[in-house]
């Protein structure tokens, strides 16, 4: 099934990925296009079809889609032997996401993970929508630069991965101070939803389990914030003791 971005960015980075070529780009009447887009746009060799903006809402679901749609083939995942293999081979960190509801929060931790230098991310678990339009649209467009997975089973995967050498982290209320974890590579991350938290079978597959330390009155980060300091955190450690 197709899939339909919206805005300025998501839409030029899909045109950045030569295998993510766009099926149809529609543009608000009258709307000028920022000259790197419309080079793009002509460098792909995709007309432009203007339509009355009103049709864009429809579209797009939003007011809030700059003036550009595009609609594009569904979101390729990578098979989950391939992804495995690549986080092995890239001896890095990864990132899972079980279990989280909001495509906002999907994107916005893949757009970080992508910034970062992330080897790819894995989503899993019933109540996890996908790569949605929204988690496009999050992400500035960052799905089309990063490995992803779509895990049907996350505890078999930790499994394997830690069998052939990887570790595993899950961040947690209760689990040791991260600031202070001393952690190996290959690393696969773990996110579980706000309100659930991790699931105890994917909690006992996990090598460490992370806290991220408060130090105001607030109690808790939403994941998408907990996802990008977990992460910074892993990384700028790497690079100290290197």
């Amino acid at each position: 099934m197709a899939v339909i971005i919206y805005g300025i960015n998501p839409v030029l980075e899909c045109l950045r990925n030569p295998g993510r070529k766009p099926e149809r780009i529609l543009v608000a009447e009258g709307r000028r296009l920022p000259p790197e887009l419309r080079s793009a746009i002509d460098e792909a060799g995709i007309r432009l079809e203007a339509v009355p903006r009103g049709r864009l809402d429809r579209l797009s679901g939003t007011k809030k889609h700059q003036g550009i749609v595009a609609i594009i083939p569904p979101i390729e995942y990578m098979p989950p032997e391939a992804f495995l293999a690549l986080l092995i081979e890239k001896k890095g960190v990864g990132i899972l996401l079980h279990d989280i509801e909001d495509p906002g929060n999907i994107g916005a931790i893949i757009r970080t993970a992508e910034f970062l230098g992330a080897a790819g991310v894995a989503i899993s678990g019933a109540h996890t929508p996908g790569i949605t339009e929204a988690s496009v649209k999050a992400s500035a467009g960052a799905v089309f630069h990063l490995p992803l997975c779509r895990l049907g089973n996350p505890k078999g995967f930790l499994r394997k991965f830690k069998e052939r050498g990887g570790w595993v982290a899950g961040v947690e209320l209760g689990g040791d101070d991260i600031l202070s974890a001393v952690l190996p590579r290959p690393l696969f991350l773990v996110l579980g939803s706000e309100g659930r938290g991790l699931p105890e079978k994917l909690v006992e597959k996990c090598d460490f389990v992370l806290t991220i330390p408060s130090r105001g009155k607030t109690g808790s980060l939403n994941v998408a914030a907990a996802g990008a300091i977990a992460l910074w955190t892993v990384i700028s450690g790497w690079r100290k003791n290197t």
